[in-house]
């Protein structure tokens, strides 16, 4: 069932899915008909096309993902963070690599801190002897004011990205010794 003399009859196997059927009707009158009338009924048959088109390219476009890995008002071990200071805020993002089997050394943070393990295995130990295992891929909302220590017991490096959120001349971290990093 070709749609005119001008239109092949495989076109309707191949297009017969796009085409409605106001467009179809449309074709039919103009068959036989002045060229005008077929330029009109091709602009209209062009626009009823457009949108799927349009649907297509969106469907091929990938969607931006978002996920979050972790969000409290707590640190990971329960602990409710503090207030956020009264002076201007002052943030630094560092990343740490630890090596295989390395522990770092006891300390504290004295301001929010959050971070995302990217590589490796992390084992975070509080004073109170409590644990936090973490894998490549976990968030962690760090201990405030509390003594504690990170190791690698794998064996390849650890690689950690940690958002320190203080102010101005505050060291993101202050050893058991005293002395401030």
């Amino acid at each position: 069932m070709g749609l005119a003399p001008f239109w092949p009859s495989y076109a309707d196997d191949f297009l017969g899915n796009f085409w409605t059927l106001p467009t179809f009707v449309c074709l039919k009158r103009v068959a036989g008909s002045s060229f005008g009338s077929m330029k009109i009924a091709l602009l209209l048959s062009f626009l009823v096309l457009l949108p799927l088109f349009s649907q297509a390219e969106e469907a091929a476009t990938p969607k931006i993902q978002k996920e979050i890995l972790v969000q409290s008002d707590s640190s990971w071990d329960g602990a409710k963070l503090p207030a956020y200071p009264d002076e201007a805020p002052f943030i630094s993002v560092v990343k740490f690599t630890i090596p295989p089997k390395a522990r770092l050394p006891w300390h504290e943070h004295p301001m929010i801190n959050a971070g995302v393990l990217i590589k490796g295995n992390l084992t975070v130990v509080a004073e109170d002897g409590s644990e936090k295992q973490l894998e490549a891929g976990d968030g962690l909302i760090e201990l405030v004011n509390t003594w504690h220590y990170g190791r690698n017991d794998g064996d390849e490096p650890a690689e950690i990205i940690v958002v320190y959120a203080g102010v101005k001349g505050q060291p993101l971290a202050i050893l058991k010794d005293g002395s401030g990093r």
